[in-house]
């Protein structure tokens, strides 16, 4: 992404499809799970999140864990990292990987037919590397047997091969079916062989002797024996099914047909406990537990669940002070996370809701921040409802908005929710719920906006004019003072929020594609016909224009930059000077992005990928602006252009800092008289001194000379960039020293020109009036002792009251001026 941004974190993203690998520090167990380019580690217990690897430039197909490291593996390279010193080694590889192995100090890999160790602590040392002629589809080094493998051949060939001889010291021929795994059971022989045709073979090595077979109806992906007592087996199956079998009676004790949405990927009986973990390409890690009583009883203690579709909404809601992420994906998954502490992300509960009723998918959502009665309300593609949900309870809020000229659904089970309800003849096109929480709106398909009260979903009313299509957006200020439609024809009304009375509108350019408000001002985003303009709701007016056609798009948490994603381009744009900062291409388009509004967190959504991305974002690595357009003069006319000057700098010229020995430091003091000294060298170099001094506090400094020589052409361009370049107390110097030339030249007239000039410009807005404040506290009392002074300062007057009703209608103004000179950058 940008250079100001910083990558902190994907949060959402639990489980893929890799299978992944438990192992033990001692007696702490983790896992190490592949989440597309990089890995995460959770405690196995409490399934916490310890650790998050750096990114890998590809995919992760294989993990496997040591205690000492975790090795993983893409197509092109094998990784080993350390995690605690958080390091990493790599190496190229010539084949792609089938089968990773970490065993103590080696890690064991297959490519094809050749099956190879590499110490994991210097890739480049090759332990042994051996050709069986066959390509291996399972490997296994069995506990008890050192030096040996077993391996499973694609012609259904098993060997045990010992690598300190590279030979084969025992095999035979299978049961004619590809075996996909090998595990060691708890007698140290018996080992099971897992089929494709979704058999578990058990097999006796050491006789050579086939034991028993279990059958299932569809692949087994992996399986774990249970070693606190009981004799059972825990199988996962490709259709997301658990099988829990009692190895004695040969029989299925627990069946779970949907222990995962999709296929389940991996299961783990912890050592000597009766918890069980499965993890599945459902973007789900789960941990059950085993009745101790009764064995064939099982329930889900823990999981850490995500979004099993790409998130298609995104925003940060408020709940009890901290500020939540909120997501939200296919017809009713919505999930809220704590962005700095994962560990307390849930998904919202739908009951009493019918799953099967919600055949609408999310299309938008709305948040606020306070969660009295609701904290996010989901509008659903070409649905009639929009749901309320309850963050701080984890649930539904029991209530719905409608598009619908009625009261919401209060929902006490999903028998209260009427057919006609859920496809009314309107449809909802998008909602807002208000700052305080208490009401919500409804835009419609007919361009009727519904206002609704959410503590009971009783419909307060609809705004007097309708628009004439479909709504696209609809917002209420912070205030309750007003709400704004607009529709895809291009119209945006504004109504009073308290009788919902008409009082205005602005046409801009159709159609209308999507609306991002800055939470904390009147200033709205609003896609519109290939462009991106800034709507100020006080003045209604147009206060920016953004000449890219943007399809996601925020503000950051101050207001001054501003984000637009298009496709795989991503732009940043200063919101003051309406310049373009940075552009960037990404291999993955972003599909949703929000900015924290009290912090600086950016959390971007991404194609085809069910992870959130966090960013930090730090505004004080944007020191230049490559390949910057700034908006032409034509675009940016009747608009006030602010300064790039530091805001340190503007606040330390209206206050500067309480030092009064500053300049005392670097005084010169003038000496009375010249002493009488032995040698000429000494006068000529006290002489030079008093020359230097009188140069430095002499009336005709280089600023003065080039503002009065300008003065003659009228034309202060020079001068005034001259002054906003000098530090703030070179400035507070040159303002004080203004005085009448030996020629008669009032100085401090021609400053006066010099700001009136500045003022009309428009540019460089907030630190001329900066310097305008500083000058007219210096020179108040003698502007009204001349004459030819207070003429000027009566012509300075009235350019500062054009440049103000002006600035009435830019939003700049009213938005940033005084944000900015108070503020400590």
């Amino acid at each position: 992404m940008f250079n100001c941004f910083d990558f902190y974190k994907d949060i959402g993203f639990i489980c893929g499809d890799v299978q992944f690998d438990i192992t033990y520090a001692g007696d702490w167990p983790f896992l190490a799970v592949a989440v597309d380019n990089s890995f995460h580690i959770y405690s196995a217990e409490e399934l916490k999140l310890t650790y998050v690897s750096e990114p890998q430039a590809e995919k992760i197909k294989h993990i496997a864990a040591d205690p000492n490291y975790v090795c993983t593996v893409t197509n092109s390279k094998l990784r080993v990292t350390n995690q605690v010193k958080n390091e990493f080694d790599e190496i190229d590889l010539d084949e792609p990987v089938s089968n990773l192995l970490a065993v103590g100090s080696m890690v064991v890999l297959t490519q094809g037919s050749v099956f190879k160790g590499i110490n994991p602590y210097d890739l480049s040392d090759i332990i042994f590397e051996t050709d069986v002629g066959c390509d291996i589809s399972a490997i296994l080094h069995p506990s008890g047997y050192a030096g040996k493998f077993l391996l499973a051949l694609t012609d259904t060939t098993i060997l045990l091969w010992n690598i300190h001889s590279d030979m084969q010291i025992y095999g035979f021929s299978g049961y004619n079916s590809i075996v996909r795994k090998i595990v060691q059971s708890t007698i140290i022989d018996i080992f099971v062989f897992v089929l494709e045709d979704g058999r578990l073979v058990f097999h006796d090595v050491k006789f050579d002797e086939f034991q028993f077979s279990l059958p299932h109806p569809s692949p087994v992906n992996d399986i774990s024996f249970r070693t606190d007592g009981p004799g059972q087996i825990a199988v996962v199956l490709e259709n997301g099914s658990l099988y829990v079998w009692d190895l004695k009676l040969k029989q299925i004790i627990t069946n779970i047909p949907e222990s995962h949405a999709a296929a389940a990927t991996t299961v783990c009986f912890l050592k000597g406990q009766n918890k069980l973990i499965t993890g599945g390409i459902d973007n789900a890690i789960r941990q059950w537990e085993f009745d101790p009583e009764a064995s064939d009883v099982v329930r889900i203690l823990r999981s850490r669940v995500g979004h099993q579709k790409p998130p298609s909404a995104i925003g940060f809601a408020e709940v009890n002070g901290i500020n939540q992420l909120v997501t939200a994906s296919g017809t009713s998954t919505v999930i809220a996370s704590n962005p700095k502490s994962e560990m307390s992300s849930a998904i919202l509960s739908i009951a009493p809701l019918n799953r099967k009723h919600m055949i609408c998918d999310v299309k938008s959502l709305s948040t606020t921040n306070s969660q009295r009665y609701c904290s996010v309300a989901t509008t659903h593609e070409n649905g009639t409802l929009v749901f309320l949900w309850d963050i701080e309870n984890q649930r539904f809020a029991k209530r719905t908005m409608t598009a619908m000229p009625k009261n919401g659904a209060r929902v006490e089970n999903d028998q209260n929710i009427s057919f006609a309800d859920f496809n009314g003849e309107r449809k909802a096109t998008c909602s807002c719920l208000t700052r305080c929480g208490n009401f919500g709106c409804v835009g419609t398909s007919a361009g009727t906006v519904e206002v609704f009260v959410t503590q009971s979903g009783r419909r307060k009313g609809s705004i007097e004019k309708a628009h004439d299509a479909p709504i696209v957006f609809v917002h209420v200020d912070s205030l309750n003072t007003q709400v704004v439609s607009g529709a895809e024809d291009g119209s945006i009304f504004f109504h009073n929020f308290t009788d919902l009375s008409f009082t205005g509108a602005v046409d801009i350019p159709a159609p209308l594609k999507g609306m991002s408000p800055h939470v904390n001002s009147q200033l709205l985003a609003i896609a519109s016909n290939g462009k991106i303009v800034v709507l100020d709701c006080q003045s209604h007016h147009i206060a920016r224009e953004f000449d890219v056609d943007g399809e996601h798009f925020c503000f950051s948490n101050d207001g001054k930059y501003f984000f637009v994603s298009c496709r795989n381009e991503v732009y940043l744009f200063d919101m003051i000077t309406s310049t373009l900062i940075e552009k960037v291409t990404i291999d993955r388009p972003i599909t949703g992005i929000a900015a924290d509004p009290k912090g600086d967190l950016i959390a971007t959504l991404h194609e085809r990928s069910v992870a959130t991305k966090l960013w930090y974002f730090r505004p004080n690595k944007i020191t230049t602006v490559d390949s910057a357009s700034n908006v032409g003069d034509a675009q940016q006319e009747g608009f006030a252009i602010f300064t790039v000057q530091p805001q340190l700098k503007i606040k330390n010229i209206l206050n500067p800092p309480k030092d009064p020995l500053k300049f005392a430091k670097n005084k010169i003091i003038i000496p009375f008289f010249l002493q009488q000294t032995s040698t000429v060298g000494s006068v000529i170099d006290e002489a030079a001194a008093l020359k230097e001094l009188h140069d430095i506090v002499a009336p005709a400094t280089e600023f003065v000379k080039l503002m009065v020589e300008e003065s003659e052409g009228g034309n202060f361009d020079q001068t005034i960039q001259t002054l906003i370049e000098m530090n703030f107390d070179q400035i507070s110097m040159e303002i004080s020293a203004l005085r009448v030339d030996d020629d008669g030249r009032d100085e401090r007239l021609i400053f006066v020109q010099m700001l009136k000039y500045a003022v009309q410009r428009r540019t460089e807005f907030d630190i001329i009036q900066a310097i305008m404040s500083v000058f007219l506290n210096e020179y108040g009392v003698k502007i009204l002792e001349n004459p030819q002074l207070k003429s000027a300062v009566k012509e300075l007057r009235d350019a500062q009251e054009e440049a103000t009703n002006f600035l009435e209608s830019d939003v700049s103004y009213s938005q940033y001026l005084v944000q900015l000179i108070n503020r400590i950058v």
